[in-house]
This record gives C-alpha cells, sequence and structure tokens, in this order.
C-alpha cells in the first residue's frame, strides 16, 4: 500500500486506480457472457447425450 499525505499525489493514485479497473470491469462483463453461453452449450450437449442426474456427476436438484 502506497502512503502518503500529498492531495496532489493521492489524486493521481485514483486516477491510476480507475485507469486499471475500467478494463477490469469490462473483461468481467465480457467472462459472463462467454460464462452464459458455455453453459447454455453444455446444457444442450449434455440433453443431446441424454445425460440427467442417473448417469451424470449433477446432483438429482439440479437436474431440469
Amino acid at each position: 500500500m502506497v502512503e502518503t499525505t500529498d492531495i496532489g499525489e493521492l489524486k493521481t493514485l485514483i486516477q491510476t486506480l480507475l485507469g486499471r479497473i475500467s478494463p477490469l470491469e469490462v473483461q468481467v462483463v465480457e467472462l459472463q457472457a462467454e460464462n452464459t453461453v458455455l453453459r447454455l452449450e453444455n446444457a444442450q450437449l449434455c440433453q443431446r447425450l441424454g445425460l440427467n442426474f442417473t448417469n451424470s456427476h449433477k446432483p438429482p436438484a439440479t437436474n431440469g
């Protein structure tokens, strides 16, 4: 952690940190969208294979 009492340095630090946060927020949104697509694809593939709680690793409560 950087310790400083200079307001100018604190403002610079805040701007630097905000600049680092913004791309991470974009990446989170992209990864959430990709995760949604992959979960849907996985569900479709499992359905095509006829998997359910009796022949897969999923617990019964999660079987659709």
